[in-house]
């Protein structure tokens, strides 16, 4: 990867023009940002307003990701880059450095937040961090501020429009946030069965959600243990569970199998950090998609 890496910037030198900021062609901010959370508040935040763009494709995995020279360019002759931080990002801190006086201005969203540290599957605490740190919408919407104040600061012409922006979007999480909690509130039980990985523990813990899961975090585990599937097929017939959850564009079925060993169904929550090109393109956003989160956990604790 680091070989990689070197050879890329090498190219990106090469090829890529060395002016930093505001495209030639354009005098609107430009912002790029790694992954959709990001990329959607900067969207709502310029409305049009400024150039923004999302470095990891629509449909890709983020955990095999590897910037093209043409991404690096982009960072680089960007106005503000925004990225998550932590391990998923490894990449982020080399590009950075090889870029030197021609990096742009920079916002780790990590540094903004306090971290909760990954459990396994028996809820016992690891080492690292959990990275899927907007999906408590509590955090989404002081990110979306630090966001929007940003792009205020770098283009103070449209500073008030960008805070109008961010204010309305802020309101709609919050009242996409309320539903959540109105569902989970008035559910039949508090606990949800999650037949994949777990990236949801900022989440669960935003709405004193208890949970069991097949993988901790963003595991690459294909197959849990029999001990696991064992428990969790216990729990669903003991605790008649009548949905188990699903993630978006995952590759594992567990959540299947559990359904055809147990007669549950399969119902899907989508973590954002992507999104799919088919929601792309019907201009799905981060609140949209935490609606259809709304409904899936609203079954997930039906009994």
């Amino acid at each position: 990867m680091k070989r990689l890496l070197s050879l890329l910037f090498i190219v990106t030198i090469i090829f890529s023009t060395t002016a930093c900021g505001k495209t030639e062609d354009s005098d609107k901010l430009s912002v790029v940002a790694t992954i959709f959370p990001y990329y959607d508040f900067a969207n709502k935040i310029s409305n049009g307003l400024a150039e923004v763009k999302m470095l990891i494709s629509p449909g890709s995995d983020i955990h095999s990701y590897e910037p093209t020279p043409s991404d690096i360019s982009a960072v680089e002759n960007c106005d503000l880059f925004i990225y998550n931080g932590g391990e998923s990002d490894a990449w982020v801190d080399s590009m950075l450095n090889s870029l030197g006086e021609n990096k742009p201005n920079t916002l780790r969203m990590m540094d903004f937040v306090t971290p909760l540290t990954e459990v396994d599957a028996d809820h016992k605490e690891g080492e690292g961090f959990d990275e899927h740190i907007w999906l408590s919408p509590t955090n989404a919407q002081n990110l979306l501020g630090i966001i929007g104040t940003e792009m205020g600061e770098l283009d103070v012409k449209n500073q008030s429009t960008y805070k109008s922006n961010y204010t309305s979007y802020m309101n709609e999480i919050s009242a996409v946030s309320s539903t959540i909690q109105s569902a989970v509130d008035s559910a039949d039980s508090k606990k949800i069965i999650v037949g994949d990985r777990f990236p949801m523990l900022y989440f669960t813990n935003r709405y004193g959600i208890e949970w069991e899961c097949a993988f901790p975090g963003c595991s690459s585990e294909t197959e849990p243990s029999l001990s696991r599937m064992s428990a969790l097929k216990k729990t669903i017939k003991d605790e008649k569970v009548k949905s188990i959850i699903k993630l978006d564009m995952s590759g594992n079925n567990v959540a299947d199998t559990l359904a055809d060993e147990t007669g549950a169904k399969v119902v899907t929550f989508y973590p954002c950090e992507t999104i799919s090109n088919e929601d792309f393109g019907r201009g799905e956003t981060y609140a949209t998609l935490m609606t259809r989160n709304m409904t899936a956990i609203k079954e997930a604790l039906s009994r």
